[in-house]
């Protein structure tokens, strides 16, 4: 499965058809979970990024941590249906992990970020010109 992080986030099966992730904050969580690969990201730091005033409904800031937490909950197992069966979002004790069919995000052979790519590119660019 390959994922882009650079510019719009967006993800493509293995047959490169493009995945309907939804809206921004189911976006906003995949990117996330790119970000860090093959770690768990907290389920509290997910749901602060996403919903900084408390979650869906809530302007006043006041008491959202459970209804951010429920929405987290919500935008996971939504992602999860679209992901799946070639990713999957995995819950651990420590939060959130992204994971690939047969292999770990950060193992790179199931799941491909372009951000990756761009800076092992990167990398071996500068190596060719030192």
């Amino acid at each position: 499965m390959r994922f882009g992080v650079l510019g719009s986030t967006a993800a493509w099966r293995p047959d490169g058809t493009p995945v309907p992730l939804g809206g921004p904050a189911r976006r906003a969580l995949l990117a996330l979970l790119l970000v860090r690969p093959g770690e768990a990201v907290s389920a509290e730091g997910l749901a602060h990024e996403l919903y900084p005033d408390g979650g869906p409904g809530r302007s006043d800031g006041r008491g959202g941590r459970g209804g951010s937490a429920h929405a987290l909950q919500s935008q996971v197992s939504r992602l999860r249906g679209v992901l799946r069966p070639h990713a999957d979002i995995e819950s651990t004790p420590a939060g959130y992990r992204l994971t690939g069919t047969g292999s770990d995000v950060a193992g790179g052979a199931a799941v491909a970020v372009d951000a990756a790519r761009f800076e092992a590119l990167a990398g071996d660019g500068r190596a060719a010109l030192a």
